[in-house]
């Protein structure tokens, strides 16, 4: 049986993934900032920087004051490292609030 392309098609809405042929939204998976830490290798003051200079966004925390990030932060985190090769992280800021402005 031969799947139909819309039933495959993944979209974002509001930082969850939904199924286009269905409408089912995923729910989103939360990372504390150790997970973050030890899959990008970024260090947590890096992160936190990133954070009160408003590149990423903590989704919540816990109960307990501990940040969490979600999944999409990983794809956030890639673009700055890349952009700060040639930009400052002032420039760089510029560039995704722009961004977020064309594509909200």
């Amino acid at each position: 049986m031969k799947k139909n392309q819309a039933e495959s098609e993944v979209e974002q809405k509001d930082g969850h993934l939904a199924f286009a042929a269905t409408g089912v939204v995923l729910p989103v998976k939360l990372f504390k900032i150790g997970e973050i830490i030890h899959y990008t290798g970024i260090s947590r003051q890096t992160l936190h920087n990133y954070t009160m200079l408003g590149l990423i966004s903590e989704a919540e925390r816990t109960k307990s004051g501990h940040r969490l990030y979600p999944e999409l932060v990983f794809q956030r985190l890639a673009k700055i490292e890349r952009l700060k090769r040639h930009h400052t992280l002032q420039e760089v800021k510029e560039m995704l609030d722009k961004e977020e402005i064309k594509n909200p």
